[in-house]
């Protein structure tokens, strides 16, 4: 049983003891457990490793000073990739990565809401802050999903385990425990799962995807300004590593938005639909007019690199039928021609995939395409499909899922032109 403490106990300690942390980054980031949210491809994981730079080095964030510290990532998926964006993150803000006292853990044996998961994360961050010399002053799990551990996210009892296993790290070291999330299905929801995630978190913060950058809201902030909004772009960085330089993604230009005069937040993008996924890759190969089928196919399971390769050969399938029925595309034999039409804007403005082998396809259970208005040949624009696609395949490798489709090792620099109401992004990054 815990011992009570009294009024004159707690009014001493204010006054003599040394003064509690309070805030990592001024109304961004407390010392306690946060969420930062968006959908796929808005750049969450992206904020959240140029955050990691930026207090390991003791950098200013948007203009706000920092509380300097030793970081700890908690990477849930995708471990090799959050180690190659954390290097080019180092180098992005003029650091040698040596110098930074990151660290990058797995989740520990049963996911964050085990019971002994406080114990090993903060064992981890301590023999971290011994050896930096410098207290850890943020820890990132990414995703929350991926280590929340064999319960659901949409029980409140689960959730209230995660948030008790954040809340306690943060308040034994002091530091900001931030949990990178997704958004529901329905994306002006809010983040999935349960209420008490939200309930529980000191601050929850929002990543929106818009016509020509990320923005970055800060919705809850419990003991500060809760209106904070901040903008940014991803772009291609490349590195040097055993087998050649590659390339990542890193965050630039990280602003205050009321700095960015004249830059206004656009509406979230829509995501493109697998058919026209499909159709933009076909226009990067194609050649008077027409291309092999396989190299369609290879060039489009490169573009779903990120995804389970099990399920590549039936998606393209699928969604091939339903992009013929339209009279989108021609098969003749083994060679597939692109049939324009004077109303439709499939055949997108694309940049050239990158080279690189292809996983290998094999069959898998039935995953919904591309919609398609066979009455006009336009690609229908609510992206329920695509979204499907993130959902039910996306998750279970998670490697680019958080990475909009631009330059980076882990995406095809694909430029959308969107169809309909879309707001494709131009340029690199994502």
């Amino acid at each position: 049983m815990s011992a009570f403490v009294t009024l004159a106990e707690i009014e001493r300690a204010l006054l003599h003891d040394k003064p509690r942390r309070r805030f990592i980054i001024p109304d961004v980031l407390p010392a306690g457990p946060a969420i930062l949210f968006g959908s796929s491809g808005s750049g969450k994981t992206g904020i959240a490793i140029r955050t990691a730079a930026a207090i390991a080095a003791g950098l200013d964030w948007a203009n706000r000073p920092v509380t300097s510290g030793a970081v700890l990532y908690i990477a849930g998926e995708d471990l090799d990739g959050a180690k190659e964006r954390m290097v080019a993150a180092a180098r992005a803000v003029g650091r040698e990565p040596s110098d930074l006292p990151i660290a990058i853990m797995e989740v520990p044996e049963g996911g964050m809401t085990a019971s002994g998961a406080k114990i090993a994360v903060c064992a981890q961050a301590k023999a971290l802050a011994k050896q930096a010399g410098i207290p850890v002053a943020l820890i990132i799990v990414d995703t929350l999903a991926a280590a929340f551990g064999p319960k659901s996210q949409d029980d409140a009892t689960a959730a209230g385990e995660y948030m008790n296993t954040a809340d306690r790290i943060a308040r034994d070291l002091q530091c900001c425990v931030l949990s990178v999330h997704h958004t529901g299905k329905d994306e002006s929801a809010g983040m999935r799962g349960s209420r008490v995630l939200f309930d529980r978190s000191d601050a929850v913060i929002r990543v929106k995807q818009g016509e020509s950058a990320s923005f970055v809201t800060v919705e809850k902030m419990r003991n500060g300004r809760n209106d904070a909004r901040f903008a940014f772009e991803i772009e291609g960085s490349e590195i040097d590593t055993s087998g050649g330089r590659i390339s990542v993604q890193v965050t630039r230009n990280l602003r205050a938005l009321e700095d960015a005069t004249g830059l206004v937040e656009g509406k979230d993008r829509r995501k493109p639909t697998i058919a026209e996924e499909m159709i933009a890759v076909l226009s990067t190969i194609i050649r008077n007019g027409a291309a092999p089928l396989e190299a369609w196919k290879v060039a489009c399971y490169q573009r779903w690199n990120d995804k389970n390769p099990a399920s590549h050969r039936k998606v393209f399938s699928k969604n091939l039928k339903q992009l013929e029925t339209s009279n989108l595309v021609r098969l003749e034999g083994e060679t597939v021609t692109l049939v324009t039409h004077g109303d439709t804007e499939v055949t997108n403005k694309v940049t050239r995939l990158p080279e690189r082998p292809s996983p290998s396809p094999s069959p898998t259970p039935s995953l919904e395409g591309g919609d398609v208005d066979t009455g006009t040949g336009r690609l229908r624009g609510d992206g329920a499909e695509s979204s499907r696609f993130e959902t039910e395949i996306g998750e279970t490798n998670g490697r680019s899922s958080d990475l909009p489709r631009r330059a980076g090792r882990e995406s095809p620099a694909i430029d959308y032109t969107a169809a309909g109401d879309g707001d494709a992004r131009t340029g690199t990054g994502g």
